[in-house]
């Protein structure tokens, strides 16, 4: 399972390279897309009830702790470079719950 995201992730930066121009995207950024991508997957396969259900959810509880707070710091360090903001903003700010 994780090597067919790890693919999908570089997939992922390949098209997100080409879409912020000739800037290359910091390590940063980079992870936060992996994380969160795989932690937006999950969250769209949870499954009716039973213990698949169970492991799902905490599959998402922890690929999803604390990306709410990244997405914050990485667009206050990259405000100003448009590219990485509009690929930023591709998220969604508030996933996770209190």
């Amino acid at each position: 399972m994780t090597t067919h995201f790890s693919v999908a992730a570089v997939l992922l930066l390949a098209l997100t390279q080409t879409a912020c121009g000739s800037e290359q995207i910091p390590s940063d950024i980079g992870e936060f897309v992996e994380q969160r991508d795989l932690c937006d997957h999950l969250r769209g396969e949870i499954p009716d009830l039973g213990d698949e259900q169970a492991q799902v959810i905490d599959d998402i509880n922890q690929q999803c702790r604390g990306t709410d707070a990244e997405l914050q710091r990485l667009k206050l360090k990259y405000a100003g470079s448009t590219a990485f903001e509009n690929l930023l903003n591709q998220y969604e700010p508030n996933i996770e719950s209190p």
